[in-house]
């Protein structure tokens, strides 16, 4: 080879260059004249393939295109949950029911898509991460929220301009209004900054940026390189013409759904939904719980204080996800996930706690004892919202590969949705029996919170049968980018 070359060369200059790198350079200059039809030589391959990165190397989040992403995900909550103080006034008031099944149809809808995105945005090293300030987003989009809907509620009972026929027939319209204007802002500029993930999308995308590039160089650069370029490779090069705009799309075949469902996805979305049943029960519940007496079983607020201290909670829960990323390096997101599952339990079990320490002392909810009480049931609330963080990455992980990506966090979303959908109703319908029919002398709503608490249990109990993903989707799609 060095024979070959040395031909070219100066007879009064010596030969020195190191043959070794000879291969690398050669195998650049080719790929610039002859893009995806050069194949790189076997000593430039195997010197790719003996670096791999480094595992202790964070990559560092595309904040560009993720934080409009977060924008989005805080709006959600938002414009969904701002509901959620005055619902249960509404109903005392209008007597018209709002349905929960949708509220939980439609987010299942908005957040399948985010956590897709998101999963597609990041890799193993940064995951976790980026689905924690999901979640602080979220938080954030509720402390927002939830107080806008308690506040707004029945706006010409607080504000001498709204004083009217038209806000006293619609006291619950300018909250909806304002949730909704958020949504619609926010909107724009995901509409026009956010790339398409979709696997198959990006890798067109990057042939066309390739041959692009390979197509602006010059003839100059050809020719000059042109002399480390066998006659055999160059005959290659001429019989491959560049073509920017006919570029064939690479369509890999979609995965099906039992190739996707292997028993380590089923046991994994079987808990999800567990979780999920014990987690909107709970959030669904507490804001009835807190409307109703204090003789009732209740707390005895109006529904601006329930929205101020559904803001709390989520203050507290923002406060705590700041130290999920260390958490999550020193005990593993499997681990967070198994012991915030017990949280729930422990959680579910303070609903009568709350109860007892409003009615132990003569200030009510004005006692220090009940807002200490509070707090550690905020804070005991919190932590077990550390599972919905574990379970995205859990779930980001198992899929067997990108393309099944989208169909294994559409099937989570899925199992999330039923849970959803009917823990608000049961929970809700069960308490208000208790509470107003006399069902079972009132105690029907500690029997709803058994129920609530073996459900937390069974899903805590086969959360230790879980296991860590050890393959990595993402290695196959870098490869695949590469070609």
């Amino acid at each position: 080879m060095s024979v070959t070359h040395a031909a070219y060369l100066p007879e009064e200059e010596p030969l020195n260059f190191d043959t070794e790198s000879l291969p690398e350079a050669r195998d650049r200059d080719e790929l610039s004249s002859c893009p995806s039809t050069v194949v790189a030589s076997p000593a430039a391959s195997i010197k790719l393939d003996a670096s791999p990165p480094a595992k202790d190397i964070v990559t560092p989040l595309p904040m560009g295109r993720f934080a409009i992403l977060l924008m989005l995900n805080a709006v959600f909550p938002l414009s969904f949950e701002v509901i959620y103080p005055f619902v249960n006034a509404m109903i005392v008031e209008i007597g018209v029911t709002n349905d929960p099944e949708r509220v939980g149809f439609y987010s299942g809808l908005v957040l399948a898509a985010i956590k897709v995105m998101t999963g597609e945005m990041t890799d193993r090293s940064n995951q976790d991460l980026a689905f924690s300030l999901l979640q602080m987003t979220y938080r954030l989009g509720q402390i927002a929220g939830l107080p806008l809907g308690g506040l707004l509620a029945h706006p010409e009972q607080r504000f001498s301009w709204f004083r009217t026929a038209f806000w006293a027939e619609y006291p619950y319209l300018l909250p909806c209004l304002v949730g909704s204007a958020f949504a619609i802002f926010s909107v724009i500029p995901g509409f026009i900054y956010i790339e398409e993930t979709l696997p198959s999308k990006r890798r067109q995308r990057k042939k066309i940026n390739k041959r692009a590039t390979s197509y602006g160089s010059t003839d100059s650069s050809v020719s000059t390189t042109s002399t480390l370029v066998d006659s055999r490779e160059q005959s290659v090069c001429a019989q491959e013409p560049i073509d920017i705009e006919g570029v064939e799309k690479v369509v890999k075949p979609q995965p099906s759904w039992r190739s996707v469902m292997t028993p380590a996805i089923w046991s994994l979305l079987f808990n999800n939904a567990l979780m999920c049943f014990a987690s909107e029960m709970v959030f669904s519940i507490f804001p009835l719980f807190a409307y109703t007496p204090i003789a009732s079983g209740g707390l005895g607020m109006s529904e601006a204080k329930i929205g101020s201290e559904m803001a709390v909670r989520s203050i507290v829960q923002v406060t705590l996800m700041l130290g999920y990323s260390k958490l999550i390096r020193k005990i593993g997101k499997l681990r967070i996930y198994q012991l915030a599952m017990v949280a729930w339990i422990i959680t579910i079990l303070c609903f009568p706690v709350l109860n007892w320490a409003v009615r132990a002392h003569s200030l009510g909810a004005e006692s220090m004892l009940f807002e200490g009480c509070l707090f550690a049931f905020y804070v005991i609330w919190s932590i077990g919202g550390f599972c919905w963080v574990a379970s995205a990455s859990l779930v980001n992980d198992v899929a067997p590969s990108a393309e099944a990506l989208s169909l294994t966090t559409g099937i989570s979303q899925m199992t999330l949705v039923f849970p959803q959908a009917v823990s608000p109703a049961l929970g809700n319908s069960l308490f208000a029996a208790s509470v107003h029919q006399d069902i079972l002398g009132g105690h029907l709503v500690w029997i709803v919170m058994l129920a609530m608490i073996t459900t937390a249990t069974f899903g805590w109990a086969h959360s230790l049968t879980l296991t860590t993903s050890t393959h990595d989707w993402r290695e196959n799609l870098n490869d695949d980018d590469d070609e």
